[in-house]
């Protein structure tokens, strides 16, 4: 018997799956459901079971299934063939969702685990928010469930980072390295140049979490030509990471415990990134790239700036390699008397999630008016202050959306003589809502230069 399958986020709750189940003659309609269901484990069959050993074998993949999901076709005749699977969904108690594309479908007695949705083709972005957040309700009981049932003690992240920390580097920029040393030279920089800022580093939290500094543009530089930083308070706390599927990420789940520390209110911006590369103590100065020889390397052979002159003040800056971003935080650093860095994944969903853990940085459901992504038919960058309603529980913009964020959390491995790729987060304005989930990451190169990838700073207390 023909199946298929989808590859998931893996987020807290690692058996959250959905069974899938439509007629052959419901085959539009299949499909653009399937598209919003990208970021979620499905299975399902495209034939009805002929021998015993394939309701066995149904009966097996929908046992491992917490939600089943089903297209109520309007043909009496295939209507007769779903009726047996979702038989069998209420017998295995199963969360049910059906779906209703033809005002001609019957829907069903339902029981208390069973609700219904009217949809319509082709599906419009109201209707895929609908479905979507459904979804996402279902994965939130099973994940609430899973918790009072798994607690732990909660790790704490980057030892390393807090005994740096403590002891305080002896120079911004960490002297360079042999090349002999290999990968332990990268791994020195996450555990040495981390900078993540104690308490006594930065300014005084106003209410309203403003830099203190004066400003020319909301979202720019001083007067003096250094690049202005608002800054938001993250509270200590716990944050849940979940292994992703395909990332070969040496854990299931862990919960870490984070100490208090500030991110940077917005992206940074064109106006923030250009002083780098304009200085003449910025860019073009090899201590900035001396923390790794991977670096020092990609710079002797990549370091012009003329493809991109960082114009429009307000935008995210992009086309920016995580080389190139950790260069900055260093400079920055320097600059501002204050130790920076681009934040590790925990921190970035400690920033995005709250409290609640929540899978978008305002709430559970997907909401298009509060970020730039593929579904808000923008097209390209907007301004890092542009969506005020999306900001996180701590006031955080821009979280998700726009453009893709560098963190310093790398790949468990690399291939020979490369470096480890670097988690990127948020999603862009050419990725759907899928992968701008506060769960999602993806890992990327660290001399890749793309238009969706930037960056945001933190500081730790």
């Amino acid at each position: 018997m023909k199946s298929w399958r989808l590859g998931r986020i893996r987020r807290k709750c690692p058996w959250v799956k959905i069974y899938f189940s439509s007629a052959p003659s419901e085959a539009a309609a299949r499909d653009a459901v399937m598209r919003q269901l990208q970021a979620h484990e499905v299975q399902g069959t495209q034939r009805f079971p002929q021998s015993q050993s394939d309701w066995q074998d149904l009966y097996r993949r929908m046992r491992a299934c917490g939600l089943f999901l089903q297209v109520l076709p309007a043909s009496p005749a295939a209507a007769k063939s779903c009726q047996h699977e979702l038989a069998l969904a209420e017998k295995l108690d199963m969360d049910i969702l059906l779906l209703r594309f033809d005002k001609a479908a019957q829907v069903p007695a339902r029981g208390e685990n069973t609700r219904c949705l009217d949809l319509r083709l082709p599906l419009s972005a109201a209707h895929a928010a609908r479905l979507r957040n459904a979804v996402l309700r279902h994965e939130r009981q099973e994940q609430q469930s899973y918790r009072q049932q798994a607690k732990g003690t909660p790790d704490q992240e980057d030892s390393a980072q807090s005994r740096w920390l403590q002891a305080g580097p002896s120079s911004v920029a960490a002297p360079p390295m042999p090349y002999s040393k290999g990968m332990r030279a990268s791994r020195a920089y996450i555990a040495e140049t981390a900078a993540e800022a104690s308490a006594a580093a930065l300014p005084a939290a106003r209410p309203n979490g403003k830099h203190n500094g004066t400003r020319s543009r909301r979202v720019g530089i001083t007067r003096g030509a250094l690049p202005a930083l608002e800054w938001c308070e993250i509270p200590a706390g716990q944050v849940t990471l979940a292994r992703q599927k395909g990332a070969d990420e040496p854990f299931d789940e862990k919960t870490i415990a984070l100490e208090r520390f500030f991110m940077s209110k917005y992206p940074v911006s064109n106006a923030q990134f250009r002083p780098f590369v304009q200085a003449a103590d910025g860019y073009h100065d090899p201590r900035w790239w001396a923390f790794s020889p991977h670096a020092k390397a990609w710079y002797q052979q990549e370091h012009s700036r003329a493809g991109h002159d960082f114009s429009e003040d307000s935008l995210p800056c992009h086309r920016v390699s995580w080389y190139e971003a950790v260069a900055y935080c260093l400079w920055m650093s320097r600059r501002l008397g204050r130790r920076l860095a681009l934040p590790s994944l925990a921190q970035w969903q400690r920033a995005a999630k709250g409290d609640d853990e929540r899978y978008f940085p305002w709430g559970d459901d997907y909401l298009p008016e509060r970020c730039n992504t593929q579904e808000a038919g923008l097209k390209r960058h907007s301004a890092v202050d542009r969506y005020p309603q999306g900001k996180s529980p701590f006031g955080v913009f821009d979280m998700v959306g726009n453009v893709w964020e560098w963190t310093h959390s790398s790949a468990p491995a690399a291939e020979a003589g490369q470096d480890r790729r670097r988690a990127i987060v948020g999603g862009s304005y050419r990725t759907d809502c899928t992968r701008a989930q506060t769960s999602y990451r993806s890992y990327l190169a660290p001399n890749e230069r793309t238009d969706t990838v930037g960056l945001r700073l933190v500081a730790l207390n």
